[in-house]
């Protein structure tokens, strides 16, 4: 059987995403293309474009941090229509450029090049890439990347964050040292900053190399933010950068920073359960629970010395977060407020088609027609006199 070859014309397209993050979790099993599921391709309909890719997902293995890596996907055509590229976006946020070809005849093909700065990121990094075009069954085509980001000298974790520090009181954390270059770096605090309430020492941490914070709370409750920094004697990363957020509170606590109910409608209310309780062991009682916003209500019920708030997001209308406010017996600490977050669902307005097409909606025509009179009654005859 003769084989006769096609030249397949080519455009190349270049996305440019930047600071790909840590915004998703580790995949626990390989990935399988949501635009994509059935290992069999299928048919397109006549006259329909097809957008397909032979390896709809790269893994870019383990990179150094602030490396840009690139990979090129090649998307096909395998339609008898043309595909028409309408927009490219990426999943947490990201820059994407916009295709410099939007147009792909049957049989042809095109190259996408996604590109990933790894500056400020480590560890696991998996991102998404959404191709939007013409093809009906798939309208939104999925590309995905993943790969880890290493670092010369780095932390684990990478952000520090103290939560529900008491006013006045001091709190620490270790954390462990990691990184290529770790067993050869000359490590030392070169400093903090805020050396009058912020300090940081090396220690054995499970021994292996680590980094003991500490930090003292000022008499009022608030947010800190800073960092720490060493010094690591290497060329190709003379200082790591450790930063670093502490929230001071006062006794009165939530063990949630946000409480997200995710998507709620009418017909899906979202429970949430929050644990409040005193950071030292003081007696409390809860008197209330109110939402200003009125899209949550909730009630206290006691659980030993603490309270297990049960809240209950039953609509979202136009808001999307808000916070509820617990009142107390405390003098010292008469509210606590929960802050939360819900995704607004909305219904969508019915199409109205034009005046005087099927399925047209509206009041009904102005003149309707002339009406059928109704049928007169016979009145008896008058009585004789």
């Amino acid at each position: 059987m003769n084989t006769t070859l096609v030249h397949l014309p080519k455009w190349t397209v270049s996305l440019a995403l930047l600071g790909l993050g840590l915004a998703c979790q580790k995949p626990t099993e390989p990935l399988t293309p949501a635009s994509d599921p059935a290992p069999a391709p299928a048919l397109a309909a006549p006259g329909a474009p097809r957008m397909a890719c032979a390896a709809p997902e790269h893994d870019f293995g383990a990179v150094l941090q602030g490396e840009q890596v690139k990979h090129s996907f090649t998307l096909q055509n395998q339609g008898d229509a043309p595909l028409k590229i309408k927009h490219v976006s990426s999943s947490c946020g990201s820059t994407v450029g916009k295709p410099a070809a939007n147009e792909v005849p049957p049989g042809g093909e095109v190259t996408l090049e996604v590109s990933v700065d790894t500056s400020g990121r480590q560890g696991d990094l998996k991102k998404s890439v959404f191709v939007y075009s013409n093809d009906t069954p798939r309208r939104r085509f999925e590309l995905k990347v993943q790969g880890r980001v290493e670092v010369l000298v780095g932390f684990e974790p990478a952000r520090l964050k103290l939560r529900n520090v008491l006013h006045g009181t001091r709190a620490s954390q270790q954390l462990k040292l990691i990184g290529r270059e770790l067993a050869t770096a000359k490590l030392q605090v070169l400093r903090t900053s805020d050396p009058k309430t912020l300090s940081a020492r090396l220690v054995q941490v499970d021994g292996q190399p680590g980094l003991e914070v500490g930090y003292q709370a000022g008499p009022k409750p608030g947010r800190f933010e800073g960092e720490v920094v060493l010094q690591t004697g290497l060329a190709g990363l003379p200082e790591a950068k450790l930063p670093v957020v502490v929230d001071v509170t006062g006794d009165l606590v939530i063990d949630q920073e946000d409480v997200d109910f995710g998507l709620v409608s009418p017909q899906k209310p979202s429970s949430k359960t929050v644990r409040l309780w005193s950071l030292g062991g003081k007696p409390f009682e809860v008197k209330g629970v109110e939402d200003p916003d009125g899209l949550v209500v909730g009630k206290a019920q006691r659980s030993g010395q603490e309270f297990q708030l049960l809240l209950d997001a039953i609509h979202a209308g136009d808001v999307g977060k808000g916070e509820v406010i617990v009142r107390t017996n405390r003098k010292d600490q008469p509210e606590v407020r929960v802050p939360y977050r819900v995704r607004v669902f909305k219904l969508r307005a019915p199409v109205m088609a034009p005046p005087g097409q099927p399925g047209a909606l509206g009041p009904a025509p102005r003149n309707p027609g002339p009406l059928s009179p109704a049928p007169l009654k016979k009145l008896p005859p008058p009585a004789s006199k």
